[in-house]
């Protein structure tokens, strides 16, 4: 049962930690969809061989064997975000969490088969509610793990089709949530005082846009004494600055 539940709690650990490695390492959602790609191959690689795995070492000494490979490869995604800055540690990291997930997984079930036959009993329901319990514990310690990220990416366009124009990048430069909500990790009351939007963009790049998609990212920049101030610039696919917006707000603890 303690190793359904360490696989768990090593892997929710991780996933509830990717948005801070996104944020470490600056990655798009392009990015972030690649990293889990590697991890996906090395457990694709693994699965096909772990029956010979542990028909040649054993289930047990497959799970030993598949849960150090995880543990290295947590420590080398964590080095590569923290310390490295590299994505591609943190790319190898995870293929190897990869390797050892697979092969730690089949081993439990293949043990976790033998002794429900051997003590008669369906135990495997059991088990397998161990790993859920597992992944609760491991995504809560990675979601208190200190403030939340208060810098955010996202996609948006006008729902009805209207072309992007100077109106509609102001409504954008409007409508991110507060970042004390992060800061905070609740509902504050807040107003705003004060809001600045700078526009860029040129008539060819709106035409070009129409009513595509624009990127919205916005980060806080203070928050202390009653007041936060937030940072949002708003981009094209082609990279090009489109507007940026600093909104000053009161808050009351």
């Amino acid at each position: 049962m303690a190793a359904y539940a360490f696989s768990g709690i090593a892997f929710a650990s991780w996933v509830s930690r990717l948005p801070a490695i996104r944020d470490g390492l600056d990655l798009t959602p392009g990015n972030v969809g690649l990293l889990l790609l590697c991890m996906t191959l090395g457990s694709f690689v693994s699965v096909s061989a772990s029956g010979l795995i542990v028909l040649r070492f054993g289930s047990k000494q497959t799970i030993r064997i598949g849960s150090i490979m995880v543990g290295a490869g947590l420590v080398l995604a964590g080095f590569g975000t923290s310390v490295l800055v590299n994505p591609l540690a943190v790319a190898a990291g995870l293929v190897v969490v990869g390797l050892g997930t697979a092969s730690w997984n089949t081993a439990s079930n293949v043990e976790g088969a033998a002794v429900e036959r051997a003590v008669r009993r369906h135990i495997m329901p059991r088990l397998h509610g161990a790993f859920s319990l597992g992944t609760v514990a491991g995504a809560g310690g990675g979601a208190g793990d200190g403030e939340l990220p208060t810098r955010s990416l996202v996609w948006v366009r006008d729902s009805h089709g209207r072309a992007i124009d100077h109106l509609l990048l102001t409504l954008i430069a409007d409508l991110a949530p507060p970042r004390l909500i992060f800061k905070r990790r609740s509902f504050v009351q807040s107003s705003t005082v004060s809001m600045t939007v700078h526009y860029h963009a040129t008539p060819e790049e709106l035409a070009e846009i129409g009513a595509g998609y624009v990127l919205s990212e916005v980060d806080c920049l203070r928050c202390e004494g009653g007041y936060f101030e937030h940072s949002l610039r708003i981009w094209s696919q082609r990279g090009a600055l489109l507007a940026n917006s600093v909104q000053v707000a009161a808050y009351r603890d």
